[in-house]
């Protein structure tokens, strides 16, 4: 029995080494044409971008919020998150550890009112948000490619 993609000992009697000292399969091969679809130097623009502003969920009061979901097809999220007065802002990749008395996680502490900005996030596992003070609103723009077609 052969199994797909590899070769029996009768079929590899019939290869030839080439000056390299690489093995070469007789031409009674197909040659089959391949179309490349992906080049690790081009830099291609996100296909999609979801844009949403949330408002943050309290911590001790409400459950944490599923600010962008889990996907593999993710470039990069940008957040601004805007604080109406001092507070904290705590982000994590899971919920749980953000529903204890004391949350767990990245947090952006902030002394004063206004517009931050956090770093962009590019991975492909899901972010949850809760904040100490009511009326924070965290914006996003969650970028992605698209699937590629032949």
């Amino acid at each position: 029995m052969t199994i797909p993609g590899h070769w029996t000992n009768e079929e590899t009697d019939n290869w030839e080494d080439n000056e390299e000292g690489q093995a070469q399969i007789e031409k009674n091969f197909p040659v089959v044409p391949v179309k490349v679809i992906f080049d690790e130097n081009q830099q291609l623009a996100a296909s999609f971008c979801a844009c949403m502003t949330w408002t943050v969920p309290v911590v001790n009061i409400n459950t944490p919020l599923l600010i962008i979901p889990r996907k593999e097809s993710r470039f990069k999220t940008q957040f601004i998150v805007n604080f109406p007065a001092a507070g904290i802002l705590y982000l994590n990749t899971k919920s749980d550890p953000l529903t204890n008395p004391t949350p767990q996680g990245f947090n952006l502490i902030e002394t004063v009112a206004g517009n931050y900005s956090l770093p962009p996030y590019e991975a492909m596992q899901p972010m949850y948000a809760i904040a100490t003070i009511p009326g924070i609103t965290i914006s996003m723009w969650d970028q992605s490619f698209g699937t590629v077609s032949g």
